[in-house]
């Protein structure tokens, strides 16, 4: 809802889209406080900073998990074994901003799930050989 028109550009245009859906995909890549300090404080000073900005979105850490959106479309880069998707039709944006379908529309790629632990592994992994 942050940009219509762009939206539509980019899956009405026939160029090569894969798309990562936030609920339901890249949502699977949750990590709690006491995870990312265990595998990045103390590491290195980005690894540090990492640390200090994702503690920072919540107060209370209890039980408390955030999703790493962004590490999903890099993993799928990576490594689409982590990200599985397959060809769908290109989705249209209706006004109302709802999905409508038709098998008209030329073909993209949709992720349906994320592979949480391999993804995470090789993120710890590059981030502790940050300089």
């Amino acid at each position: 809802q942050q940009d219509v028109p762009a939206v539509r550009v980019i899956f009405d245009c026939g160029a090569a889209v894969v798309l990562v859906p936030c609920f339901g995909v890249a949502s699977h890549l949750l990590a709690s406080a006491a995870d990312i300090q265990h595998h990045l404080a103390g590491r290195n000073a980005l690894c540090d900073a990492l640390c200090e900005l994702f503690c920072a979105y919540a107060d209370d850490h209890f039980g408390w998990a955030k999703e790493i959106w962004d590490v999903s479309t890099i993993a799928w880069l990576m490594n689409p074994d982590w990200v599985p998707s397959s060809l769908e039709h290109s989705p249209m944006l209706t006004d109302d901003c709802h999905w409508a379908h038709s098998s008209s529309r030329h073909l993209i790629r949709v992720a349906y799930y994320c592979h949480r632990t391999p993804i995470f592994r090789d993120m710890y992994a590059k981030l502790h050989t940050a300089p």
